[in-house]
């Protein structure tokens, strides 16, 4: 590794700091609950806050609490019009 961080001109510590931060991929269920989340913002016409979607997503058979969904719903940018 020493060599490596030599010849690309990168301290170790920063490579090291790199390497811990490195976004992980998606698990198959986390995908599936994104896709339940857009899915009820989309069918609600844009109106559903994180509340109703947690309680539909859970009456749906996934479970969901209101703050998961409220953090799926920033990530990708959904919000409640009302």
């Amino acid at each position: 590794m020493s060599l490596l961080c030599n010849v690309f001109n990168v301290h170790r510590s920063s490579f090291k700091y790199w390497k811990g931060n490195c976004e992980k991929p998606l698990s198959k269920e986390e995908l599936h609950t994104q896709a339940l989340v857009r899915g009820i913002h989309a069918e609600s016409n844009g109106s559903a806050g994180s509340r109703t979607i947690a309680t539909i997503a859970t009456e749906r058979g996934r479970q969901l609490s209101r703050y998961r969904a409220r953090k799926i719903m920033a990530e990708q940018g959904l919000y409640s019009c009302q």
